[in-house]
């Protein structure tokens, strides 16, 4: 009723909201489209990561545990999305203009009410949208997020591809498909070459301390030049290590196949390796490590050099 009061004392004043929301739509609508375009195929891999098995659940207002950090991703990238943005900027100016009639209109104790609303509005709109970038990929660029899986490594990545492995099993268990069959077959997978490309920054980062604390001034004493040694072979076949777990098993040789197989029996965690793994040979290659380790842990390094931060594993 105050509307149309509006319209029949001030028609120019309707036929100005009537223009503000119309132009709103369009820019929402723009704003819409252009995030897709805008937003990284490695970005959108990592949601793809996070989400869960049950594509019901992928919506903004889902308060299901299992959607809270794909919720939190999605946020992060309309944010970024949104940041510094000319046709954001051009939707806030159009909803400011918007907030000030209804101001007008239902007394200034509703004043910020409408932008606080429409860009709400916009931002679910905008995570939803991501959403369903996620739902609508085709069977060939689901196989290429997938692949691409292993080229994101850092730890949060690797969080959520190991979350998205924990819900796809338990779905696999009450349901099970060919299609979480392969996904989940897919993703451990490319997990395996997440750790490894992760072990490798690691490794490479401690080889730079390495070689730092080996060109300082004073000389090494004996202590240390055993440590340096130990530490510089320990480096090495961590990287030869994830180098082989990198590589596709039908692509190694039979050689390459025993050094896997040896070098991951040699780092296997002495403290919490299954049961089942103990063979005599495997128990043997970790004894081996430990005499080494303990050797180097009892060494006398006296320089006041702090090597602890070279060896964790120890």
């Amino acid at each position: 009723i105050f509307q149309d009061l509006i319209a029949l004392e001030r028609p120019q004043a309707k036929t100005r909201k009537l223009n503000l929301e119309k132009r709103l739509g369009v820019q929402r609508a723009s704003l819409r489209q252009q995030l897709r375009q805008t937003v990284g195929e490695q970005q959108l891999q990592a949601l793809f990561a996070s989400l869960p098995a049950d594509k019901k659940r992928w919506r903004y207002r889902s308060n299901a545990r299992d959607m809270a950090k794909p919720k939190q991703i999605a946020s992060a990238l309309v944010n970024q999305y949104l940041q510094d943005n000319p046709e954001f900027q051009a939707f806030q100016q159009t909803v400011q203009a918007l907030d000030q009639y209804n101001a007008a209109a239902f007394g200034q104790r509703t004043a910020g009410r409408t932008l606080a609303h429409k860009e709400a509005e916009l931002r679910e709109r905008l995570t939803n949208a991501l959403f369903e970038a996620c739902r609508e990929l085709p069977d060939n660029e689901q196989e290429l997020t997938m692949a691409g899986l292993a080229k994101n490594f850092t730890t949060a990545d690797i969080e959520a591809n190991r979350q998205r492995i924990d819900a796809l099993r338990q779905a696999n268990r009450l349901q099970p498909t060919p299609a979480k069959t392969k996904e989940l077959r897919q993703r451990r997978m490319a997990l395996r070459q997440q750790n490894a490309r992760a072990s490798q920054g690691k490794v490479q980062q401690a080889q730079r301390e390495l070689t730092k604390l080996s060109q300082k001034s004073a000389p090494l004493n004996a202590a240390e030049r055993e440590a340096r040694n130990f530490l510089s072979d320990r480096y090495q076949q961590r990287l030869t290590l994830a180098k082989l777990k990198l590589q596709a098993p039908w692509e190694q040789s039979p050689t390459e196949q025993q050094q896997l197989q040896d070098l991951t029996a040699y780092f296997t965690d002495v403290v919490n390796v299954p049961i089942t793994q103990l063979t005599s040979e495997r128990v043997a290659q970790m004894q081996q490590r430990l005499a080494a380790e303990h050797r180097l842990n009892g060494g006398s390094v006296v320089s006041g050099v702090n090597w602890s931060k070279l060896r964790p594993e120890l």
